[in-house]
């Protein structure tokens, strides 16, 4: 079973993690940001293909999206795990 919540939570944190605004993600997207905002949201599906650009975008790779986690702490533990990935991009780039 899809979890929509999930994988728009995942979107959602990586999206900021990376700085961008919903206005950027509409604009690589070639969408409106209303659009992109119905998507984030789960007011809408994310089509496949858009769903692609999207991970392209934000590098993530399919797996990473949280589809069934229901788990509180194995939430904030996969966040967690994503906060310790970014901090390690950063150290590499001083």
């Amino acid at each position: 079973m899809t979890n929509i919540k999930g994988i728009k939570e995942t979107i959602l944190t990586a999206r900021k993690e990376k700085g961008y605004t919903q206005k950027d993600m509409a604009e690589k997207l070639s969408i409106s940001q209303p659009a992109y905002s119905y998507y984030e949201k789960g007011d809408k599906p994310l089509p496949v293909n858009q769903l692609k650009k999207v991970l392209e975008i934000l590098e993530l790779e399919i797996d990473q999206l949280q589809t069934q986690v229901n788990d509180p702490l194995e939430i904030i533990n996969q966040t967690l795990v994503r906060i310790a990935d970014t901090l390690e991009k950063i150290a590499d780039k001083l």
